[in-house]
């Protein structure tokens, strides 16, 4: 996993640049317009910014998903019908548990 997670960054950019290079803009010549250096330096640096929220969004989506669980067991809880209490409280023993008001 720690490969992967290294690598990813060089194999986005690589298959970025792959894809420019298909899909590049035509000028009215009809000719491909070249990557250029500054484009490929702005491309790069946004790449740099965005590597941390790529690398978050599995965190976020797991996150998410304990969230929504979570809220359905609070909302079943809530949800459920009061146990009845007893009528008669004279079976709970004296020398019980129990933890004394003061």
């Amino acid at each position: 996993f720690i490969f992967i997670a290294n690598v990813m960054p060089t194999l986005m950019a690589c298959s970025i640049f792959v894809l420019y290079g298909f899909t590049s803009p035509v000028d009215k010549d009809g000719n491909h317009v070249p990557l250029t250096t500054a484009l490929a330096l702005r491309t790069l640096a946004l790449l740099n910014i965005l590597r941390l929220p790529f690398i978050l969004i599995p965190f976020a989506i797991s996150s998410m998903v304990t969230g929504r669980a979570c809220a359905q067991r609070i909302t079943k809880y809530l949800k459920a019908p009061e146990l009845p209490l007893p009528d008669d409280f004279s079976s709970i023993e004296s020398n019980s548990a129990l933890i004394p008001l003061l």
